[in-house]
């Protein structure tokens, strides 16, 4: 807020606690703590293990710090004040959170692929998450949502930031592009918070010509990348999703070059032309959030070719499509000289 006032240019966030017998003895008072090891969603699990820890974060406009690898997408918040220590059993403020989140990012739930759990351990909190999370998200799926405080117990006035910190890692390592994290209080507050990469660490432009906001997607292994952008401007021709696409193909081949090249080996690429070029005569929605997918369809030492398309949604219908082709020139320097 103090970045979106213009009040700051950059702030430190985070937050830091230390265990203490006073919280043990509160903790305990309330049947809370795991007689082992907790268990998050476990059909047994018994209660929390206390932690300690601190996680800071340096935050700044994305004009800023435009090769930053990981963006705040979206931020939600809500506070139900069902009781004092125990979590509404319907997870009705849990999900308020998470959908706020999502629309302050203008993503689908089904555009997040990794979602940290606040997940404690303890019954009371995991069913009631898990419930809140099946109604957002369609289903309660293990394979793309964890808690992590069975690694790090709960951090209490840390846990946030440090998961936090987990989700950023993540992403900048390239495990996932995008993470929702949750993280829930006494008093019924609930915060969550959307990750995603940036765009601009894979495109060839500084921002403001970065029209991507964020990648959603990438599969290494069938070559594909999904990344959404918001429609800006009061009308878009459809000829404006010729660049869409072509940034979608450059984010494309830029993970695929990361993966198999230093950056001082990468190569930037030529956008040569399109085929198969189907452009409706429609325009964007202002303030919609849309999605540009790349596919490579044949890559050799100096050439590729990528099947682009833009839709309403990561796996919607093709509302543009086409194929581009790029150059990629083995000594990019050389060709530039050979022909300006």
């Amino acid at each position: 807020r103090l970045i979106e006032s213009g009040f700051a240019d950059a702030v430190v966030v985070g937050g830091v606690d230390g265990r203490c017998r006073f919280a043990m003895n509160g903790f305990h008072a309330l049947g809370a703590l795991s007689q082992g090891l907790c268990r998050p969603f476990a059909e047994d699990r018994d209660g929390i293990n206390l932690g300690e820890g601190v996680a800071l974060f340096a935050m700044e406009r994305v004009e800023a710090a435009p090769d930053a690898p990981v963006l705040l997408s979206g931020v939600g918040e809500s506070s139900d004040a069902y009781h004092a220590t125990a979590p509404d059993p319907e997870g009705r403020g849990a999900e308020a959170a998470m959908r706020a989140a999502l629309e302050d990012a203008a993503l689908p739930p089904s555009a997040i692929a990794y979602v940290n759990l606040h997940g404690t351990g303890t019954q009371a909190n995991d069913s009631m998450e898990s419930a809140a999370v099946a109604r957002v998200f369609g289903s309660f799926d293990p394979a793309r949502m964890a808690s992590t405080k069975n690694l790090t117990g709960h951090c209490l006035g840390a846990a946030g930031a440090v998961e936090a910190a987990l989700c950023w890692l993540g992403i900048a390592n390239g495990d996932f592009f995008t993470a929702l994290s949750n993280s829930f209080a006494f008093g019924g507050s609930n915060a969550t918070v959307v990750f995603a990469a940036n765009p601009a660490r894979y495109v060839p432009h500084r921002p403001p010509m970065v029209l991507l906001d964020a990648v959603v997607a990438f599969d290494p292994a069938n070559l594909s990348v999904c990344a959404a952008f918001m429609a800006r401007a009061p009308w878009l021709a459809p000829t404006a999703s010729i660049e869409y696409m072509a940034q979608a193909a450059a984010c494309l081949a830029g993970l695929g070059e990361r993966l198999r090249a230093p950056a001082s080996q990468q190569r930037p690429g030529l956008l040569l032309g399109t085929r198969r070029l189907d452009l409706p005569p429609t325009a964007f929605k202002q303030g919609r959030r849309y999605f540009a997918r790349a596919v490579c369809v044949f890559s050799d030492s100096d050439a590729a070719a990528f099947e682009c398309s833009v839709s309403e949604s990561p796996s919607g219908s093709p509302l543009a499509s086409a194929i581009l082709n790029v150059y990629r020139p083995l000594n990019f320097k050389a060709f530039l000289e050979e022909n300006s």
